[in-house]
């Protein structure tokens, strides 16, 4: 019961204290409001006996019924004390309010009490199906630890930790586990969901912040300066970096200065920290920016492709994709011009073939900058299926590798092929055709739907219905 009535009144605790204080001390000054019954039941006093006034007694005249004892025994407890400018006033007791008085002041303690050594769990989303809680005394004033819960709510690791984050999925040289960074006697270290402790982070003051795992190393930030540290926790390579990158291929980006760099494992610089911009573009060539223009280096720092480009983007085709102003173009590893940088737009080669804008006008070119499907196309999709849709005039229709119109550019619009079909849209109304342009369903809905599963919904005169590829109404 004093359980329930604790978590009741918990909210209220904080207000209890200050009552309960007041009310003491009201208690220990003798200054008990209402409790001070007077005149009615209390003997009516009709006159003072002046001469016993004096003598700091006095004699009450009660009713003739009194007797001598009992006038002597009031005259007995009656003193001057009692006496304010001639009139008595007797104080008498109430003892029933008295005991509900300190009924009600014992409870209050008793919930205080209670409130200062109850635990206060703080419970976190889940990760990992483990949830990281908080456990508190006296709202997190007198002590609070950090330990983890299952779904079911058992605790799984205890409440130990001055401070604990959520567990994550780390890739490390230990292999792929769940581990959780926690604190505890001012170290940090890695704990698996058994409470093992795979990896000391630092005895430090300041908070060292956890990245990953790669080949070995972590990176770590200290103060606003990033190094790296060993998995025995130490320091392989100085803190002093703006910012860093994880090791790959035994190289890591670093930042000193607003400028970019490469160590190795070892902390020596491989490639000075010059460059306002790096990307890896494959594992043996980095993409980097000086000011506004970009260039291609090794993982040596030897300049691969010079830079010059306003932007520049590599292909595993063996060619790069280069842009000066704002015309693109391909240059080969000699940084000779194969594709001429005068297009608008380029994308890579599929098949053999890329596609180009030049003039707000699209075409399709070989590897060795021949236009095969002439630039005149409005819109040109990639090849899909070997069809590209075209659109020329406002209208649609699809072509081959070649350029010719398979299906002939007639129609308002057109979808890709879905289970052998293809929507269209001619004046206003839809049908289908078949790989081979012939018109299989007759173009007379309102609208349509693609084929799914053999079927496809359709909408005539305010009908809504399902047809099948033979364009047989199957359902309503």
């Amino acid at each position: 019961m004093i359980k329930k009535l604790a978590e009741i009144l918990q909210p209220y605790v904080p207000l209890a204290v200050f009552t309960t204080c007041i009310v003491g001390l009201l208690t220990f000054f003798n200054l008990q409001p209402d409790k001070k019954k007077q005149n009615s039941e209390t003997p009516i006093i009709q006159s003072v006996n002046e001469d016993a006034k004096k003598q700091n007694v006095v004699k009450v005249n009660t009713s003739i019924n009194h007797t001598i004892k009992e006038q002597e025994e009031v005259e007995k407890d009656i003193t001057t004390n009692n006496i304010i400018d001639g009139i008595i006033k007797i104080e008498i007791f109430n003892k029933k309010d008295s005991i509900w008085f300190n009924l009600i002041l014992v409870c209050m303690v008793i919930v205080i009490i209670y409130s200062l050594f109850r635990l206060q769990y703080v419970k976190n989303d889940f990760s990992e199906h483990m949830a990281r809680v908080e456990k508190k005394r006296l709202w997190g004033l007198l002590d609070s630890k950090y330990g983890f819960i299952d779904r079911h709510g058992k605790v799984i690791i205890p409440f130990q930790y001055d401070d604990a984050y959520d567990f994550i999925r780390y890739s490390i040289t230990l292999g792929e586990e769940s581990l959780a960074l926690v604190k505890k006697d001012g170290t940090f270290r890695l704990i698996n969901k058994h409470n093992e402790m795979i990896l000391p982070i630092s005895k430090v003051d300041n908070k060292i912040f956890y990245k990953i795992f790669s080949e070995g190393l972590a990176k770590v930030k200290k103060d606003g300066k990033y190094g790296f540290i060993d998995e025995q926790c130490k320091i392989v390579i100085p803190l002093q970096y703006d910012d860093v990158g994880n090791f790959n291929q035994n190289l890591a980006s670093v930042k000193k200065d607003e400028k970019w760099g490469f160590i190795n494992k070892q902390g020596k610089v491989v490639i000075p920290t010059q460059y306002d911009e790096i990307y890896n573009v494959n594992k043996e060539l980095i993409k980097v920016r000086k000011g506004n223009k970009w260039g291609i280096i090794n993982k040596q720092g030897k300049i691969i492709i010079s830079i010059q480009y306003d932007d520049i983007e590599y292909s595993i085709e063996g060619l790069t994709k280069v842009k000066k102003g704002s015309k693109w173009g391909f240059i080969n590893k000699e940084e000779e011009i194969v594709i001429p940088i005068q297009y608008d737009s380029i994308d890579y080669f599929e098949k053999s073939l890329a596609r180009i804008k030049k003039d707000n006008k699209y075409g399709f070119m070989s590897k060795d900058g021949t236009v095969i499907i002439p630039i005149k196309y409005d819109f040109a999709s990639g090849f899909l299926k070997d069809f590209s849709m075209v659109k020329k005039h406002n209208k649609y229709g699809f072509i081959n590798k070649q350029g010719e119109e398979i299906i002939p550019i007639q129609y308002d619009s057109i979808g890709y092929f879905h289970e052998g079909l293809s929507k269209v849209k001619k004046n206003s109304k839809y049908g289908f055709i078949d790989e081979q342009g012939k018109v299989v369903i007759p173009i007379q809905y309102d609208f349509a739907f693609k084929f799914s599963g053999g079927i496809a919904k359709v909408e005539k005169d305010g009908k809504e219905f399902y047809i099948n590829k033979k364009g047989e109404i199957v359902k309503d």
